[in-house]
């Protein structure tokens, strides 16, 4: 991946990973709040988004690269290409923007949610993106034309999470309707429910092998885990004590990591199904999450971005 010249640097503190408890490398960001964060494919770089804009971060030196503005309203997610040649970000402005990321100008803006949107994915070829928002609505779009290919209806209210299976055959949605929906990526027919959440789904993720789904239920403080092909729930892991905002696989599928409003990370055994370790992460709500492709590396956003070592632990 090509990267410009670093317009910023800022303060970067070392420490041990878990034997006190704090991050490796701490972070302040110019967002008042980091509402999404991802790691490139070689763990070198990290996006963020927040307030109005998405910015491109060095991760081993906590130095911001560039700013890519452009939203008119807080940006809800931001993700790289598979190629990593561009990024898509989008917002409550109900904006999909693709940027190219060695210079930073847009490229093409996808229009047609009509409130604001939560998240927006591309497919593992690169070739289409899924999109999720207040209208309750999951658009798929034509990454190199912007045309919108077909909308997804089924959900009762807001579409807070969306992402493909690894293999592209599948999307995954999550609903403030307190429901998981999986769908056929190539036909947009609705194949299962999953029910069980008592409060809105703020995350969804499919494990690696595509063959276990994982979720946060929001104010119902769970992380649950699923059987994709039954819609069976595995697993309900407990210990949040407040909402639960954003839910990750590692890069195994054995483990997985979860950010809340309770200011804590935590990182769960899913075999056996219990807490392995609880992390404070930052003076306000924990809004997501991330962990590096090596698996190395987890990332936490909060008013600021936290990274700690994981292989130290």
């Amino acid at each position: 991946m090509k990267i410009m010249t670093a317009v910023c640097v800022l303060a970067v503190f070392l420490s041990s990973a878990f034997a006190d408890e704090k991050p490796e490398i701490f972070v302040q960001l110019g967002h008042s709040g980091v509402q999404s964060v991802a790691f490139s494919a070689d763990g070198k770089y990290v996006l963020s988004a927040g307030d109005k804009a998405v910015k491109l971060w060095d991760a081993s030196m906590g130095r911001e690269i560039l700013t890519f503005a452009g939203h008119t309203a807080f940006v809800s997610s931001a993700v790289f290409s598979p190629d990593e040649r561009f990024l898509l970000s989008c917002g409550m402005d109900s904006k999909i923007i693709l940027w190219e990321v060695a210079t930073g100008k847009q490229v093409r803006t996808f229009s047609g949610h009509t409130k604001g949107v939560f998240a927006a994915v591309f497919s593992p070829d690169g070739r289409s993106v899924a999109s999720g928002g207040m209208d309750a609505t999951i658009k798929l779009w034509n990454v190199a034309t912007g045309d919108q290919i077909t909308t997804l209806t089924g959900h009762a209210a807001a579409v807070r999470t969306v992402t493909y299976a690894p293999d592209g055959r599948h999307i995954l949605s999550g609903s403030w309707d307190k429901t998981i929906k999986l769908w056929e990526a190539a036909t947009g027919k609705e194949l299962r429910t999953f029910t069980g959440h008592e409060a809105a789904v703020n995350a969804v993720a499919f494990s690696p092998n595509g063959k276990q789904i994982i979720s946060a239920g929001g104010k119902d403080r769970t992380v649950r885990l699923w059987d994709t092909e039954s819609g069976r729930e595995i697993a309900s892991l407990r210990g949040h004590t407040n909402e639960v905002f954003s839910v990750v696989f590692s890069p195994d599928g054995r483990t997985a990591v979860s950010g809340s409003w309770d200011r804590t990370v935590k990182v769960w055994d899913l075999a056996k199904a219990r807490e392995l370790k609880s992390l404070p992460a930052g003076e306000v709500s924990v809004f997501s999450v991330a962990i590096s492709p090596d698996g190395r590396q987890l990332l936490a956003g909060s008013r600021n971005m936290s990274l700690w070592d994981l292989a130290s632990g």
